[in-house]
C-alpha cells in the first residue's frame, strides 16, 4: 500500500500575509467615532476629554472644580491576565480562519470587538478598583436628574454616552 504525503505552504504564505499587512487596532475613544456629546451636555467637552479626565484623573479640579479620582477605564480592563486570556482566545479563533482561508479580517474583528467587550465590561463592574462616588456628584445627578430616585450610582455611568463612545477600527500604518 502507497502513502501519499501532501504538503501545502498555503498557511506559511497566509502567516507572511498576516505579518506583511502591518496593521494593527486603535480601540477607545477614537475620533470622529462616537466622541460628540448630547445636546443636553452642559460641559463643552467631547467624549474623549471626558474620558481623558477619567482614566488619568484630575487633581486640579474637575467638571465641577472638585477632584476626580483615576477611575481607568482603558487601560485597568484591558491589563489583567484574566482578560487578555480571554481576549486572546477569542482572536484565536479568527486567527486560525485567517491562517486558512488567508482572510484576516475576522481575527481583527474577533479581536477589537473582544477587547471593546471588555472596556464597556469595566463600566457594569464599577471597573477594577475604581472609587465610589462622591456625595458632591450624588447630589448633582439628583439635580441633573431631578430628584429621581434610584438613579445610578455607578462611577461613570450617568447617561451612558461614555461607554457607548468606545470603538475599534483596524488600521494599516
Amino acid at each position: 500500500m502507497d502513502s501519499v504525503i501532501k504538503y501545502s505552504d498555503e498557511g506559511l504564505k497566509n502567516l507572511n500575509k498576516f505579518f506583511s499587512s502591518r496593521k494593527f487596532i486603535r480601540v477607545g475613544i477614537l475620533a470622529g467615532e462616537k466622541n460628540e456629546r448630547d445636546s443636553d451636555d452642559a460641559s463643552g467637552m467631547n467624549n474623549a476629554s471626558i474620558g481623558a479626565v477619567h482614566e488619568f484623573g484630575s487633581m486640579t479640579g474637575g467638571f465641577h472644580g472638585h477632584p476626580i479620582p483615576q477611575r481607568s477605564f482603558i487601560r485597568a480592563p484591558l491589563m489583567g491576565i484574566k482578560n487578555r486570556a480571554e481576549v486572546f482566545k477569542k482572536a484565536a479563533q479568527g486567527f486560525k480562519h485567517g491562517l486558512n482561508s488567508g482572510h484576516f479580517v475576522s481575527f481583527w474583528d474577533s479581536l477589537g470587538a473582544a477587547l471593546v467587550n471588555k472596556i464597556q465590561d469595566a463600566f457594569s463592574e464599577s471597573g477594577p478598583g475604581w472609587p465610589p462616588l462622591s456625595d458632591t456628584t450624588k447630589k448633582l445627578r439628583m439635580t441633573r436628574h431631578k430628584g429621581r430616585k434610584g438613579g445610578n450610582e455607578k462611577p461613570l455611568i450617568d447617561t451612558g454616552q461614555l461607554r457607548r463612545s468606545i470603538s475599534y477600527k483596524v488600521v494599516s500604518e
